[in-house]
C-alpha cells in the first residue's frame, strides 16, 4: 500500500506483489489447509460487505491462530524485498580433554600446515647443531605432542566430575555449524536450509521467521549434526522470493545466467561464461526508412476501446525527434532511436509514455507503457 505517485509499476504493485505475497503465505508460511480454512472464513464473514485490507488481515490472523504481523507489514507497508545472504558458516567440535585424542590431532594439524617461505630457503643452510652434537640439549629431541603421566591423570580426575549425559556429549564426535545470516533485503522471512552431507544425504530444515524477533538484520544459527556437511543451500525450492540466488550458497556457487541458460537449453549443457570481453557488432540501421512525417496510430485499451494518437517523426540517422500527439494533449520526444527495424520513443511529460514498434514498410505495431499498463497500438504512415 503505496502512495500512487510514488508508484513505477501499477501493474506490479496491485496484483504481481499481492499475488506472490498470499502465495508464499499458503505456501510456506501457513500451509494450504491453515489458510484455506482462514481465507474461506474471511469470506463468509465479510459476503457482501465492503471489507478494507485490515479486515483481511484481522481475520487471517483470527481464523488461523498465527501471529502475521510481521507478514503484513513487511509485504504491504514497505517497499523491502527479500534477500537473505549465507555470509559464514563456522565449524566447532567439542574438545574432549582427552590427551589421547587431542595430542594426536594436534600432530595431524601441525603435519598438514604449510612450510613458510623462510622454512624453504633455510633448509639448505648448515646448522650449528650439525657441526657440534654436544649443543644438543633436551629440547632438541622432545616431542611436544607426546602423552604424559600426568596429562592422563588430569583427563581421569576430569571424567569424575561428569555426569553419563555430559560424557556422552563430549563422545558423541557431533559437528556443530554456526550459520551467519543477513538480511540484505530488509523483508523478513523464514528461513528454510537444505544441508548436504559428504555422504550424499540430504536434510531440509525449516525455521519460522520468529527467528529475526530480536535482530531483523542479522542472525546465527546453531545445527548440530552427527555428519560431516559439505554444503549449505537457503531457500532450495525457491519459496521466498528472494531476489539474489548467488549469496544463498556456502561454499558459493556460479548461478547461470540468462544467456548461459539459453545456451544450456540448445547445447545440454551450460557454457562457461568468457574470460575476455566480448566486442559487440554494431547493429545495422536502416537510414533510408523514410520515418519523416505523421504517422496515425490507435491504441487498444481495456474494455475494447481504442485510442488515437500520432507520431509527427523527424529523423536524422537512426534519432528521432519530434512530438506525440494524444487526447490529453501534444508532447515532446525526450528520446527516439530507430534501429534494425524497430522503433522506441519516450516522451517528455509527467505522464511517461513509451513505444517500442517494429516499421514494416508504411505500417507500424507494437506496444506502449503508461503509468494504467501495457498496451497494444498499431497504425500507418499518412504523409
Amino acid at each position: 500500500m503505496t502512495n500512487s505517485e510514488s508508484v513505477l509499476q501499477f501493474g506490479n504493485n496491485a496484483y504481481g506483489k499481492p499475488a506472490t505475497a498470499l502465495n508464499i503465505l499458503r505456501e510456506t508460511v501457513l500451509g494450504r489447509e491453515n489458510f484455506d480454512f482462514a481465507f474461506k472464513e474471511y469470506s463468509r464473514r465479510w459476503r457482501f460487505k465492503r471489507p478494507m485490507p485490515a479486515d483481511f488481515f484481522r481475520t487471517m490472523e483470527d481464523a488461523s491462530g498465527i501471529d502475521l504481523d510481521w507478514f503484513w507489514r513487511g509485504w504491504f507497508y514497505t517497499t523491502d524485498h527479500t534477500d537473505i545472504s549465507i555470509e559464514n558458516v563456522r565449524l566447532f567440535q567439542v574438545d574432549t580433554q582427552n590427551p589421547e585424542v587431542e595430542k594426536n590431532l594436534q600432530r595431524k594439524e601441525s603435519d598438514a600446515a604449510p612450510i613458510t617461505l623462510s622454512q624453504r630457503r633455510n633448509e639448505s643452510i648448515p646448522k650449528r647443531i650439525d657441526q657440534y652434537p654436544s649443543l644438543r640439549d633436551y629440547y632438541n629431541d622432545f616431542d611436544k605432542f607426546k602423552v604424559t603421566d600426568q596429562e592422563r591423570e588430569e583427563y581421569q580426575t576430569f571424567l569424575s566430575g561428569l555426569s553419563e549425559a555430559e560424557k556422552s556429549t563430549i563422545n558423541s564426535g557431533s559437528y556443530f555449524y554456526v550459520v551467519d545470516l543477513k538480511n540484505v533485503g530488509g523483508l523478513v522471512m523464514p528461513v528454510i536450509f537444505k544441508v548436504e552431507y559428504v555422504d550424499g544425504t540430504t536434510e531440509d530444515i525449516r525455521i519460522p521467521a520468529e527467528i529475526w524477533r530480536y535482530n531483523n538484520f542479522e542472525v546465527s544459527k546453531l545445527i548440530v549434526s552427527k555428519k560431516e556437511v559439505k554444503a549449505i543451500v537457503l531457500d532450495p525450492n525457491l519459496e521466498t522470493a528472494d531476489t539474489d540466488l548467488i549469496n544463498n550458497f556456502f561454499p558459493r556457487r556460479a548461478v547461470p545466467t540468462r544467456f548461459q541458460t539459453f545456451k544450456s537449453a540448445q547445447s545440454g549443457s551450460v557454457q562457461p561464461a568468457p574470460t575476455q570481453p566480448l566486442t559487440p557488432t554494431p547493429p545495422t540501421v536502416n537510414q533510408n526508412a523514410g520515418l519523416n512525417g505523421r504517422w496515425d496510430i490507435l491504441i487498444a485499451s481495456s474494455g475494447g476501446q481504442t485510442l488515437p494518437f500520432a507520431f509527427d517523426l523527424n529523423q536524422t540517422g537512426n534519432v528521432i525527434t519530434g512530438t506525440i500527439e494524444s487526447p490529453q494533449g501534444t508532447f515532446s520526444i525526450r528520446s527516439g532511436t530507430f534501429q534494425n527495424g524497430l522503433l522506441t520513443l519516450k516522451t517528455s511529460s509527467a505522464i511517461g509514455f513509451t513505444f517500442i514498434g517494429q516499421i514494416s514498410g508504411n505500417n507500424i505495431s507494437g506496444t506502449v507503457t503508461a503509468p494504467q499498463g501495457e498496451f497494444t497500438f498499431s497504425g500507418s504512415k499518412s504523409n
